[in-house]
């Protein structure tokens, strides 16, 4: 005579196992999630600060900056009354790429000229 086997086992075994799966699943597209949102921070950050540089480039070579940074209302020139060699002037050049994006901060020396001319005196 056999004995009667039982297979309740089974099932529940195949129950706790998807049970694990989804969860691990659920861990990892969370993981994505916070992985994906990271990389746009990481990107706006990056786009804001080569702006901020390229302005302040601009600056330095004695040219205005560029009407595509200097008509943005995120780009900020400001002149500081920090003493500087003779005939520079020291600025801060402040970018924000994005409403939730943190500042992007440069200070740099320009010409006097260039800073007067940027209506940063």
């Amino acid at each position: 005579m056999r004995p009667a086997r039982s297979h309740g086992y089974f099932v529940l075994d195949a129950i706790v196992g998807l049970v694990i799966l989804i969860a691990l699943a659920s861990v990892l597209a969370v993981a994505v999630n916070q992985q994906a949102a990271a990389s746009r921070k990481l990107a706006d950050r990056r786009a804001a600060q080569r702006a901020a540089e390229a302005t302040l480039l601009a600056l330095q070579t004695g040219q205005p900056a560029s009407a595509e940074t200097a008509g943005s209302a995120a780009t900020v020139v400001t002149a500081l009354d920090s003493p500087a060699p003779v005939g520079w002037r020291w600025v801060r050049v402040e970018r924000r790429s994005g409403d939730s994006s943190p500042v992007v901060s440069l200070l740099g020396l320009v010409p006097n000229e260039v800073a007067k001319g940027q209506g940063t005196e």
